[in-house]
């Protein structure tokens, strides 16, 4: 994997992570737009572009829950 070897310097390079409260307000912001997409929009059309946002969210949740598992990893090694 190319993620998981070293640098030159014996230095990893940074991994997935941020800031799990933005990355879930974001989620939930793509989510809640998804949703209203579906309910307020009229026309056939409408599903495709709530289906994607709210893909887009879960996509963003699932990153925020990445985050919060590896800070709750570095915090348990120190």
């Amino acid at each position: 994997m190319a993620g998981a070897q070293t640098g030159r310097r014996g230095v990893r390079p940074p991994g997935p992570g941020g800031n799990p409260l933005v990355l879930g307000i974001i989620a939930a912001l793509w989510i809640a737009g998804g949703v209203s997409i579906g309910l307020y929009v009229h026309g056939s059309w409408r599903y495709i572009p709530a289906i994607f946002a709210c893909g887009i969210g879960v996509v963003f949740l699932r990153s925020a829950a990445g985050a919060y598992v590896q800070r709750l990893r570095s915090q348990s090694r120190e």
